[in-house]
């Protein structure tokens, strides 16, 4: 990759702590995203083996809660799946970079629609599993992930696409819309109307994984629970 100049850096929030970052980590955060997102579950999971859902809510807020989480997960898949009809299933490769600037329909409102839609899913299941640590550092931790992958994606697409790309990062946001309480941002952040068919997404290979993780954080509660009273 040829070196990026300081001003285009700082055109698209690329300071310089988070020059280093994108450097020294990104990169290879970004090939690994998907395992730690597993480990990030798994952890999850182990901290539910060892009593089960923190909160202690009681019915029926214990399942109100479950019923919001799972609600703002289905939210992210829905995103995902506007997203992916505008940019096709090539984005579920780990390759960095692009064969076009897209910028239409979600990617009009956010320039990682993809990513917000994987956060809200994170978001999501932290709230289903109600653990309360997790309620505040999923979220955070998840967001980091997101962002450190984002600053190596955009420095490739700067050096591919130019002044167009960094005249994109001037009027787009990286994550969380501008214009969310608009007619025009809720249009174009649900916009369906892309090139790639529905089922050519492949989502619901994501969806029936989150589907998967709700069932098992619901089991090893119950299981934790039933341990617990004996």
């Amino acid at each position: 990759m040829s070196p990026i100049s300081s001003r285009k850096r700082q055109q698209i929030g690329l300071g310089t702590l988070q020059e280093c970052l994108a450097l020294a980590f990104s990169a290879t955060i970004c090939r690994y995203r998907d395992k730690i997102a597993i480990a990030f579950f798994l952890g999850i999971l182990a901290c539910l083996a060892r009593g089960g859902k923190t909160l202690g809510l009681g019915e029926p807020a214990e399942s109100w809660f479950d019923a919001f989480g799972c609600l703002i997960a289905a939210l992210g898949h829905v995103l995902r799946v506007m997203a992916l009809r505008h940019i096709g299933p090539r984005s579920r490769t780990h390759r960095l970079g692009a064969r076009q600037l897209v910028q239409g329909g979600p990617y009009a409102v956010v320039r990682n629609p993809l990513y917000l839609g994987n956060w809200l899913i994170a978001v999501g299941l932290c709230v289903v599993a109600q653990l309360r640590w997790l309620l505040l550092a999923g979220p955070l931790v998840a967001f980091l992930l997101y962002y450190v992958v984002s600053l190596a994606e955009e420095q490739r697409l700067l050096e591919q696409f130019g002044d167009d790309y960094r005249r994109y990062c001037e009027t787009t946001p990286r994550f969380f819309p501008r214009r969310l309480f608009t007619r025009r941002g809720w249009r174009d952040l649900l916009d369906a109307r892309g090139p790639h068919a529905v089922f050519r997404t492949k989502e619901y290979w994501a969806f029936l994984s989150t589907a998967t993780c709700v069932i098992l954080i619901e089991l090893i509660d119950a299981l934790s629970r039933a341990g617990g009273s004996q």
